[in-house]
């Protein structure tokens, strides 16, 4: 019953399932086989290729009842993210939705899944932009920024558009963030000044933005 939600977030369509226990000396160990729907092979090279970190978020998601699962964790099988990007993802969300009174969260994060190869771009992007040992980072950015746009024209649902371009727009806001410094919270220091630009309704005070991802919501310092 706690696997079931977790494998649906990340795409899989369970057939059947069949469950037993093996007694192993004094321990008995549970196990529980999924019978899970592949229609092309396509779809089992990605299992293949994402194998390890579908693993990983699986077993964390069972180890640590404050990591909350949701269909984010269908970037584990599309774009092979570890939990850590995942995270990443989900604190874009978390400020966009409190910056953009228009649009909520369940929208957000059903349009950066639905589009997840872009969303892939942006995660990309935000590495290249921070990540201390990437060289040549403003030809990798120019580049970068030319393909995302490219796919973001291609998109014809309005909102979803929208809201690409305003995920889009908040990655060059970024000023500085302690994602590679490997702490507990995702903190980011935005231009909001910049971000505003492109944006009506922005709440300036959020400057300063910290994500905690064991909370439903974020912790904000205020500027």
């Amino acid at each position: 019953s706690s696997i079931t939600p977790i494998l649906h977030d990340i795409g899989f369509m369970i057939i059947d399932e069949v469950t037993y226990n093996i007694q192993n000396s004094t321990q008995l160990i549970f196990v529980s086989r999924f019978n899970l729907k592949v229609n092309t092979d396509e779809d089992l090279k990605r299992i293949i290729n994402a194998q390890d970190n579908i693993e990983n978020i699986i077993t964390s998601s069972l180890k640590d009842s404050s990591l909350i699962h949701s269909k984010a964790f269908s970037l584990v099988l599309n774009q092979n993210f570890d939990l850590k990007q995942i995270g990443l993802v989900r604190a874009f969300i978390e400020y966009i939705d409190q910056a953009v009174l228009t649009i909520n969260s369940a929208t957000i994060l059903n349009t950066l899944t639905t589009h997840h190869v872009i969303t892939n771009h942006f995660v990309n992007y935000f590495c290249i932009k921070f990540n201390p040992k990437v060289k040549t980072r403003k030809e990798k950015l120019n580049a970068l920024e030319i393909k995302i746009e490219e796919k973001i024209k291609q998109i014809p649902q309005i909102i979803d558009d929208k809201i690409l371009k305003l995920t889009f727009s908040f990655l060059k806001s970024l000023l500085r963030t302690n994602y590679y410094m490997n702490k507990e919270t995702i903190a980011f220091k935005i231009n909001t000044l910049l971000f505003g630009e492109n944006l009506k309704g922005l709440q300036p005070n959020l400057e300063n933005f910290i994500y905690h991802p064991s909370f439903y919501g974020v912790h904000l310092r205020m500027s």
